[in-house]
């Protein structure tokens, strides 16, 4: 099935929605610069092995909000018919 995105307010970031019967619900999000330092990256692994894995958060309008509860909606009424 195809990706759903959703950009973030603040355009620092997408959030990726997409459903696979085999595999289930994925929910990633990318950053606009996915390249960062070595540093950052150390600094990363260092938050998510102290407990803090999140490097950001995705800020969402009312309007996605509505859409990605009908996409997990329509998603679960897919499963129900099995």
């Amino acid at each position: 099935m195809s990706a759903k995105y959703y950009t973030c307010k603040c355009q620092c970031g997408v959030l990726c929605m997409q459903y696979d019967p085999d595999w289930g619900l994925e929910l990633s999000m990318f950053s606009r610069h996915p390249f960062h330092s070595f540093r950052n990256r150390v600094r990363v692994a260092w938050k998510a092995l102290c407990g803090n894995p999140y490097t950001d958060m995705v800020i969402l309008d009312e309007q996605q909000i509505a859409d990605i509860v009908d996409e997990l909606v329509r998603i679960q009424n897919i499963n129900d018919y099995k």
